[in-house]
């Protein structure tokens, strides 16, 4: 059984996970602090996407506000010795952008500042979920840049994360429109001088 999302009425918000009322039933549902800080006062009507998790020990709703959290959310729980509750506990800790950086930046020492996650956990987060999630760490101007010329910065050594920065300081430079007339020679040019 799979539910998309949640719709109703919130009837209670508490430290880790809300009740939705939908036609007189109480859905209990566990939330991360982003999504918990980001619903409504009690009683208004909301909607949540939701992740239905089933283990031996039973059975569990899982909600977020926001299609990138509970994308994050499912490929935590995909990492061996990742739970739901530590993947909310990631979510709880870090935005979902905070996080697409610090997966791009390889970036090991915040992610183990979140409670619960140490050196090599957050060395298999960044192994494992590098590359699965490359739309949190795309940037809006990284479509209108030819992959060609990406590849190309990539082949000079530029991380992901280094390649993003690129983009948007010379999409502030220059703008968006004249980023996208730039061959790939003329941006190669650009970036290796930004």
């Amino acid at each position: 059984m799979m539910y998309e999302y949640i719709s109703g009425r919130l009837a209670l918000k508490r430290a880790s996970n809300v009740v939705i009322d939908v036609g007189g039933v109480g859905y209990l549902i566990a939330v991360p602090q982003s999504t918990l800080r980001s619903l409504p006062d009690v009683g208004s009507d909301v909607r949540v996407l939701t992740h239905f998790h089933v283990t031996d020990s039973g059975q569990q709703l899982f909600g977020f506000l926001t299609e990138a959290e509970r994308d994050i959310f499912k490929n935590l729980i995909s990492i061996s010795g990742i739970g739901p509750k530590l993947a909310l506990t990631v979510l709880s800790g870090v935005s979902t952008h905070q996080f697409a950086e610090l997966l791009a930046a390889d970036d090991v020492a915040h992610l183990t500042a979140i409670p619960g996650i140490g050196k090599k956990t957050a060395a298999r987060i960044i192994v494992e979920l590098k590359s699965k999630l490359p739309q949190l760490t795309a940037t809006s101007e990284q479509g209108v840049v030819p992959e060609e010329a990406i590849l190309a910065l990539q082949s000079l050594g530029y991380s992901q994360y280094e390649v993003k920065k690129v983009i948007e300081k010379l999409s502030s430079q220059i703008g968006r429109d004249k980023l996208a007339q730039l061959s790939t020679e003329d941006f190669l040019k650009a970036a290796l001088s930004a």
